[in-house]
C-alpha cells in the first residue's frame, strides 16, 4: 500500500511535468525501447542520484475461492499503469530499475475436510512384582515389675492450747510497711496482750500537734491514744496498782518517751488506780514523740498489791498489724 502511494505521488508529478497529453498510448513501450538502456547507464537525477526502485516480475494472482474467504485479485488496469509510470520515470532519468529476483508465487488450493479417525493402540506390559522380605517377630522375654506400696509419712498435727499468744510472738512489718505508721498509725483495730492475768489493749492513736494550749516543737509532735487494762485474776487473787507516769513508749527509731506531764487534763485520762480481780479501768495517755517516727512498744509497769515492791512489765506489740473484731 505504501509503494503504491508512493508511485501516484510521483506519478503526479510527472504527469504535471512531462506528460501534457491526456491519455497515453499502450504501445509507448515499444516506441521508446532503444533507449532504456542507455538512460538506466547515465546516472542522472533531478536530485542527486536517480531513485532505484526495484525490478521484478509482478505474479499473477486467481481468485480462490474456499470454504471458509475469498481472495480478490489486483485488477489488470492498476497493474499497467504503474509499469507505465516506471517506465517514465525511468525516461525522465528521474528512477533506476534495478533487476530483483522473481518472488515465487504462492498458490492457495481448497481445503476440503476429511474426518479422520484416530486409533490408540494399547501394548500391555509385562507385570513386575517385586517381593519384599518379611521381617518376622522375634518373643520377647516379658518382665514383671512389682510395685512397692510405701506408707505415706504421717505429718505432725498443731497441738492447739488453750493459751493465748501474745502479739510478740507475730513476726513484725516490714520496714516498707512501718515507714507508713509514720504518718498514720492504722485507724480500725487494736493492739493487745496479756500474762499473768492482766489483760492490755490499746488503740485509737491520733498524732497532733498541740495539747491543751502546747504547741509541740518544730521536730516533736503529741501522740495520743486509749488504753484499758482488766484484772482477769481469780477471785480472792491480789490486786494490780499502776501509775501511768511509769509507762514508757518507744519510738520504731529506738528512742523512748514518757507520759507528757499535763496528761491528767486530757478528756478521760487514765489516772492511777488500783484494780481487784474481775475489774477493769481505761482512759487515754499522751505522749511526746519525734515528728517523723512512729510507736513501736509500750511497756506498762504495775505492781501487785499484796508485794509492792516487786515491779512488773508487760509489753504491748505496735509493729504487728492490728486485731480487728
Amino acid at each position: 500500500m505504501a509503494n503504491r502511494v508512493m508511485l501516484f505521488v510521483v506519478f503526479t508529478i510527472m504527469l504535471t511535468l512531462f506528460v501534457p497529453a491526456t491519455r497515453v498510448e499502450e504501445n509507448m513501450l515499444g516506441r521508446f525501447g532503444t533507449d532504456f538502456a542507455k538512460v538506466r547507464t547515465q546516472g542522472l537525477a533531478l536530485f542527486g542520484l536517480p531513485i532505484k526502485i526495484p525490478r521484478r516480475a509482478r505474479p499473477t494472482t486467481t481468485r480462490v475461492t474456499n470454504s471458509s474467504a475469498t481472495i480478490p485479485t489486483q485488477p489488470a488496469d492498476d497493474v499497467q499503469a504503474a509499469d507505465l509510470v516506471l517506465e517514465l520515470l525511468e525516461r525522465a532519468d528521474l528512477v533506476k530499475m534495478v533487476t530483483m529476483v522473481p518472488t515465487p508465487t504462492a498458490t492457495i488450493t481448497p481445503i476440503t475436510s476429511s474426518t479422520a479417525t484416530a486409533s490408540t493402540v494399547i501394548t500391555q506390559l509385562p507385570s513386575v512384582i517385586s517381593t519384599l522380605p518379611v521381617a518376622s517377630a522375634v518373643p520377647q522375654a516379658t518382665v514383671t515389675a512389682t510395685l512397692e506400696v510405701v506408707a505415706p509419712t504421717p505429718e505432725p498435727q498443731p497441738t492447739a492450747t488453750s493459751e493465748l499468744v501474745a502479739p510478740t510472738a507475730v513476726v513484725l512489718l516490714p520496714n516498707s510497711i512501718l515507714d507508713g505508721f509514720r504518718s498514720r498509725m492504722p485507724a480500725k483495730g487494736y493492739w493487745w496482750d496479756s500474762a499473768d492475768g492482766v489483760y492490755i489493749a490499746i488503740g485509737s492513736f491520733k498524732y497532733q500537734n498541740t495539747f491543751f494550749g502546747n504547741d509541740a516543737e518544730s521536730y516533736q509532735k503529741f501522740v495520743t491514744f486509749s488504753i484499758t487494762i482488766r484484772n482477769e485474776r481469780a477471785p480472792g487473787a491480789a490486786a494490780i496498782t499502776l501509775d501511768p507516769t511509769n509507762m514508757t513508749l518507744i519510738d520504731i527509731d529506738g528512742r523512748r518517751s514518757t507520759v507528757h506531764r499535763d496528761y491528767k487534763n486530757l478528756d478521760s485520762a487514765l489516772l492511777p488506780n488500783t484494780i481487784a480481780p474481775g475489774q477493769s479501768d481505761g482512759g487515754q495517755l499522751v505522749f511526746v514523740a519525734q515528728r517523723f517516727t512512729a510507736p513501736a512498744q509500750l511497756l506498762v509497769t504495775f505492781t501487785n498489791a499484796d508485794q509492792p515492791a516487786v515491779i512488773h512489765t508487760q509489753t504491748i506489740e505496735f509493729r504487728v498489724w492490728p486485731t480487728v473484731n
